[in-house]
């Protein structure tokens, strides 16, 4: 008989360790209200002694039953008799523009900030503050400042901020071969307006500037683990493109032929043009990790 139940935003999930199993619990863990708004989740079910007994997709209203799998598993010793984890579900935030919240996108690069120095091929833009005096993210250590070289195509950019007003970045030379299109000048500042905007608990995940919660990708993947402790960051927030932040200046290279087509992609704040800015934290280690991608 089964009396304990998981939600979890998204469906399949790893079966290689029971660690990067509850990594992914933990990252994609949601209240059952939350779940089912979502055009497809994982049902995980427990029995009276917490071990995993039962696993249950549901995708567009169809459901199919996977429990055949997870006993499979089990018994060729990949997954094991894993146990639920201790966990509270995450709850999605929406940032709503508002002019006396704690937090923004966008402005002028804070004068006490330090950019790190590198050698990325495109200049690294101030995307705004993510301020540690909401309650909401409060396990942040100190107000996060997102640094990103976002027309730039990279895969990871890993941030060292154990002094969060002098970041150094710690895959520089990964960076450095990250693919650029060369539309912008070398090394030029694009500032956008600056829009600040507070957090509203809603059910399931939006779009708008952004939100909290649970990242919301096409392929949903594990946490990053921190490259110093090995343990898991956490989910930050997840930033849209083209949410209305509006570019206050930049600069396009000389060389091009034809600048007037390529003005409309720097008419406001965009992730490779229409993707997404995933933002990852490890309190502990105070290492960030920031990705673009769908």
């Amino acid at each position: 008989m089964f009396n304990k139940t998981q939600f979890l935003i998204g469906g399949g999930f790893p079966t290689d360790t029971s660690e990067n199993f509850e990594h992914y619990i933990s990252m994609y863990i949601v209240s059952k209200s939350d779940a089912i708004k979502e055009d497809v989740y994982t049902e995980l079910k427990y029995n009276w002694k917490s071990a995993l007994a039962a696993v249950k997709t549901s995708a567009w209203g169809e459901y199919e039953d996977i429990s055949s799998e997870v006993e499979a598993l089990k018994k060729n010793g990949i997954l094991g008799e894993f146990m639920m984890p201790d966990l509270q579900p995450n709850a999605f935030h929406h940032f709503i523009e508002n002019t006396e919240g704690l937090h923004r996108l966008g402005g002028e690069i804070p004068h006490e900030l330090t950019i790190p120095e590198n050698t990325c091929p495109n200049s690294l833009q101030y995307v705004g503050k993510i301020s540690c005096s909401d309650s909401v993210f409060e396990w942040l250590p100190f107000d996060l400042h997102l640094i990103c070289p976002i027309y730039l195509g990279f895969d990871k950019l890993w941030l060292d901020m154990k002094d969060p007003l002098k970041p150094k970045i710690i895959n520089k030379e990964e960076l450095a071969k990250a693919y650029t299109d060369n539309i912008l000048k070398p090394n030029t500042s694009v500032v956008f307006e600056k829009k600040h905007f507070s957090l509203k608990k809603e059910k399931g995940s939006g779009y708008g500037m952004g939100f909290s919660g649970v990242p919301r990708w096409t392929k949903n993947e594990l946490p990053p683990i921190c490259p110093e402790s090995n343990q898991m960051l956490r989910f930050v927030c997840q930033l849209n493109s083209n949410a209305g932040v509006k570019t206050r200046s930049f600069e396009l290279n000389d060389q091009l032929e034809e600048p007037d087509l390529y003005l409309g992609y720097f008419k406001e704040m965009a992730f490779a043009v229409d993707q997404q800015l995933y933002v990852f934290f490890q309190p502990e280690t105070k290492i960030a990790c920031l990705r673009i991608t769908y």
